[in-house]
């Protein structure tokens, strides 16, 4: 039996891979369906990866268009939105079992997509299919319509092993702080400013310098991790190791956050791989939420995170750390995963059964 993945993005192997691999361990051979969109992470720029991995699961690749078949399963992830917001682009005929998988918020605006393209879509927990942020919809998002169901989500079915992790990055074994870097204020220009100053990463050049100093002194190894589409900061703020897509299965930035005592976040939806990984966070509270918003809000309240509005004084930020690395927080992170998210590890086995069944 075959089983059918749509690739538009490098990223969407984070969620379909662990799904083929799982497949092939049953015993059924899958295929992946390439196609390109053409973005910063267009699958066909990483085609070596892609190889790897499929010759890893003796997987099938057949790049789109040209695919004819229906009637097969085909898992995608947020409706596979291509040109003119089309499923894959319009690359794939519509009589086929499509399976959506939600990966971040897009389904909020896009769930009309989804809806009309897919047998069933997928959420990773009950909470994040009802909630509905209505605060961030544009109205198009239905939490109770008959084809949503939460099963979990297979990017998290991953085990990390922090020896390999160090040794493929060339990492010391000192304490690490992961710094998630912010996004620029130019992507949200749609809708205004993305944060409430007037600085263009919510932080200025001189603090994220500062904070570097403070941390180098508390002993912690810098790790930075941008975007590759926003690659245009200076040196001075790259930190002792800068990181840009490198590995899209296992995803760097899950990697990075897993072999990190501390994380630094500015509101950005990496939240879910922070909690879900059980690293402490301070995050800085900057975004224009009048305009946007501010993503999976309710993983901020509890006391594995500490939350400035501002760039805060040098003993507010060392507090901070200090309590964050020194604290037993496992209680709390149970907490936060059972109310909001799902137990990691097995979500590909669940999928598979619930659509195979």
């Amino acid at each position: 039996m075959k089983m059918y993945f749509t690739l538009g993005e490098a990223t969407h192997l984070r969620y379909l891979f662990p799904l083929a691999r799982q497949f092939s361990l049953q015993g059924g051979t899958p295929v992946f369906l390439p196609f390109s969109k053409g973005k910063y992470n267009c699958i066909k720029r990483y085609e070596k990866i892609l190889k790897k991995l499929a010759s890893s699961i003796n997987a099938e690749i057949n790049w789109l268009p040209g695919f004819k078949k229906t009637g097969e399963i085909i898992f995608c992830v947020e409706g596979a939105k291509g040109d003119e917001n089309r499923f894959a682009s319009g690359l794939i005929p519509q009589d086929n079992r499509v399976i959506t998988l939600v990966s971040q918020l897009d389904f909020l605006h896009n769930f009309y997509i989804y809806k009309e393209c897919s047998e069933s879509i997928i959420f990773p927990s009950n909470f994040l299919m009802r909630c509905g942020h209505p605060e961030l919809s544009a109205n198009t998002f239905e939490p109770f319509n008959p084809k949503n169901i939460a099963i979990g989500s297979p990017k998290y079915d991953v085990v990390f092993n922090k020896d390999k992790i160090l040794q493929k990055y060339k990492l010391s074994s000192r304490p690490k702080v992961l710094f998630i870097y912010p996004s620029p204020s130019s992507i949200g220009c749609q809708f205004g400013p993305l944060y409430n100053n007037k600085k263009d990463r919510g932080l200025g050049d001189d603090e994220i310098i500062k904070m570097y100093k403070i941390l180098n002194e508390l002993g912690f190894e810098i790790l930075v991790k941008n975007r590759g589409k926003f690659d245009n900061i200076e040196e001075k703020l790259k930190g002792d190791h800068y990181f840009l897509d490198p590995s899209w299965f296992p995803h760097d930035t899950m990697q990075l956050i897993s072999i990190s005592d501390l994380v630094i976040n500015a509101d950005s939806t990496a939240i879910k791989e922070i909690v879900m990984g059980k690293k402490p966070v301070i995050n800085f509270d900057l975004f224009n939420k009048d305009a946007y918003g501010k993503g999976f809000d309710f993983l901020y309240k509890y006391n594995y995170c500490r939350e400035f509005y501002g760039f805060p004084s040098a003993k507010d930020f060392v507090d901070a750390c200090k309590f964050l690395v020194s604290t037993n927080l496992k209680d709390e992170f149970d907490k936060s995963i059972t109310n909001h998210l799902f137990k990691a590890g097995s979500s590909s086995k669940n999928i598979l059964h619930y659509v195979l069944n």
